[in-house]
């Protein structure tokens, strides 16, 4: 495993070069793992001839059990990170400095300012994200063990709804059969929202009881090794109106419209275009109020994404979620959510729960 990690940090070395940097700080958590392999607190710090993981006591043993490809530098007592990085960037000479623009507080850029002067930092955006797009063989392993556990997790949690039962306690079990299969966590805060609650595209589990005759919007996720899945269902409990079953037939239309439009070389911008179409046939589609989907790997919300510049552009390896909804409020949503790997020739279908071609009835 140490070559997939050596391989990665020559790689963020060749965009650092592209970059026009000569060294490079690593302060996002997901990127550290990514590029070195460890869950232990710390920066990284990568220029051309060394990389060096900055930790503190703490996680002393952790770091050198885990990091085999990285020296690892433990700090001093009453001494930081940037300190120690500091200390780093004036003996490997490095002169200009990329930082991780989107994770740095005000206040940590400006500490890094006052113990690198001399030295010029480059504000960066998205460098090791780009490459965490792409997924390898091992990480595609991974995703599809994480999207299995939360199929099962999802049948389990269809099993449970039943008129009377509180959306918290349906959360509560899920939540102890996903932890008790294999996973380290959820993924997310668990969404069950019923009722005038399922219009909420985030509602997370409350107090409410879900009630005869309502829609239930079931969001869920596991992480597996490191790696998020995603997938929602929706139900009706009971009995189903017209306006539900019409309602689940139009996002199931645009969902599967959009799925297969997937494979490389398309945007999430086109993907969602293709789900809008069909939702604005059926005249729903200004309820259809966020983006087509997201990336998902070691956050459960990772490039591509239909806002970045290029629309999201789609490579082979890249996994992403495709989750059309409608939402009217004061009576309910409806949404539909599987993850879906791109292929050259392309694409599958990672999430393996049962998507029935009329609204279920519980």
């Amino acid at each position: 495993m140490s070559m997939v990690y050596e391989r990665r940090l020559s790689r963020l070395r060749e965009a650092m070069h592209e970059a026009g940097v000569d060294g490079m700080l690593i302060t996002h958590a997901p990127n550290i793992r990514y590029l070195i392999a460890t869950r232990a607190s710390g920066i990284l710090f990568v220029c051309r001839d060394e990389s060096v993981f900055i930790t503190d006591g703490r996680y002393d043993a952790q770091a050198h059990e885990e990091v085999k490809v990285a020296k690892v530098r433990i700090t001093p007592r009453r001494k930081g990170y940037f300190d120690v990085a500091a200390r780093l960037l004036n003996k490997y000479g490095v002169r200009n400095l990329g930082v991780e623009a989107e994770h740095l507080s005000v206040a940590q850029f400006d500490r890094l300012c006052n113990l690198t002067r001399g030295i010029k930092l480059h504000k960066l955006s998205g460098v090791v994200e780009q490459m965490r797009a792409v997924k390898d063989d091992d990480e595609i392993e991974l995703l599809r063990k994480a999207s299995a556990i939360a199929s099962d997790a999802l049948e389990y949690a269809l099993s449970l709804i039943r008129p009377g039962i509180r959306e918290r306690d349906v959360a509560i079990e899920v939540e102890r059969f996903i932890k008790s299969n294999d996973a380290e966590d959820v993924a997310f805060k668990l969404i069950v929202a019923s009722g005038y609650r399922s219009a909420m595209a985030h509602g997370e589990a409350s107090e409410k009881t879900i009630e005869a005759g309502e829609l239930v919007v079931i969001d869920l996720g596991a992480v597996f090794s490191g790696y998020h899945s995603d997938i929602t269902r929706t139900v009706a409990v009971g009995r189903a109106s017209k306006k539900q079953r019409d309602a689940y037939a139009a996002v199931l239309e645009a969902q599967l419209t959009a799925i297969e439009g997937v494979k490389p070389n398309r945007t999430m911008k086109q993907i969602e275009s293709l789900a809008r179409h069909k939702l604005r046939v059926k005249g729903v589609e200004r309820y259809f109020k966020h983006g087509i989907g997201h990336g998902v790997g070691l956050e459960i919300h990772e490039l591509p994404s239909p806002k970045e510049k290029d629309g999201g552009l789609l490579r082979s390896g890249c996994v992403i979620t495709v989750e059309p909804g409608i939402y009217f409020e004061g009576f309910g949503g409806v949404r539909i959510e599987d993850m879906v790997l791109v292929k050259q020739d392309g694409h599958e279908v990672l999430t393996r729960a049962q998507k029935p071609e009329e609204l279920p009835v519980l």
